[in-house]
Order: C-alpha cells, then sequence, then structure tokens
C-alpha cells in the first residue's frame, strides 16, 4: 500500500532515519508473506491501474490477516517500546494512529488496533481519497514546517 510512503515520511520528519524504519514496519511486516508469495508467483501479480487493488483482500491467506493484525497493533509496538525503550518505535504507532482513522470498511478496513485484546475495527475514511490524501499531506507539510525544536519537545514529553 502506498500510504506506507508517508508513513515513513512522518517517521523521518519525527525521528530521523530510524523513523522511515519504523515508520514503514508495520506495513513491511503485514504483507511480507503476501509480498514474497507474489514473487515466487511472478505472473500472479495484479498489475492493476488501481493501487488499491494491488493486495486483493480475497488473495490474502490467514497467516497474511495474522501478520497485519499483529503488526497493526498498538499493544504489540506499545510491548516493542517498553522492550527497547526506543522513542523512535512510536513512529510505528503513529503510522496505525493514522490507518485507524484512515481507511474505510468497503475498500481495506482498518486495524484491530487493540488486538489481540479486541477486535475493534473504526471505520474512518480512505487514504487514498480526497479528503484522505488532503489529511495525509497536510500532516506531512505541517511536520515539514514545524520547527526542529518544536518536534524535540513533543518527542521528549512521550513517556
Amino acid at each position: 500500500m502506498p500510504s506506507f510512503i508517508s508513513h515513513g515520511i512522518i517517521g523521518y520528519l519525527l525521528f530521523g532515519k530510524k523513523g522511515i524504519i519504523y515508520g514503514i514496519l508495520p506495513d513491511i511486516l503485514a504483507f511480507s508473506h503476501y509480498s514474497v508469495g507474489l514473487i515466487q508467483n511472478y505472473k500472479d501479480i495484479p498489475f492493476h491501474k488501481n493501487v488499491i487493488h494491488w493486495v486483493p483482500q480475497s488473495s490474502m491467506q490467514d497467516i497474511d490477516w495474522c501478520l497485519y493484525r499483529i503488526s497493526h497493533s498498538l499493544i504489540f509496538w506499545f510491548i516493542v517500546y517498553t522492550i527497547t525503550g526506543d522513542k523512535a518505535v512510536y513512529a510505528a504507532i503513529f503510522a496505525i494512529l493514522m490507518d485507524i482513522f484512515l481507511h474505510k470498511d468497503d475498500i481495506w478496513p482498518g486495524p484491530q488496533f487493540l488486538y489481540p485484546l479486541s477486535n475493534y475495527v473504526y471505520n474512518g475514511i480512505h487514504w487514498f481519497s480526497v479528503l484522505g490524501m488532503v489529511i495525509t499531506v497536510g500532516i506531512i507539510v505541517f511536520l515539514y514546517r514545524l520547527p526542529q525544536q518544536k518536534i524535540d519537545d513533543f518527542i521528549n514529553r512521550l513517556p
């Protein structure tokens, strides 16, 4: 999903190079098994003009859904943060927070962000809609224009 690019950009603006990695990690982990399967069966790659259909839900296996639930769980990332103590993990948490509100059930369901405690999914607006793109680009522009000292102050206040 192309939204992982915006997650990487936002992660970078907040936490530098390490933020890129953590920002895209939820999507990388979620779709790693699916992507490996596509590469192994390259003739079956769905080259659609519409990027929403790049990962058709009907092609995802149980393992793919399991990886999506775990990698998009705030519980999982708070555990990772507790173990590592690395504030750059918040880039993954911010990416998931964006995904919670920027996914729409009829296109692609949002993450079960409290998995395994709950399977609740918020039905928001899709990131590929005009409003979703405006919100995403707005966040990026806001962070880009924000003085680095303000960003550092914000990050230092994170637990």
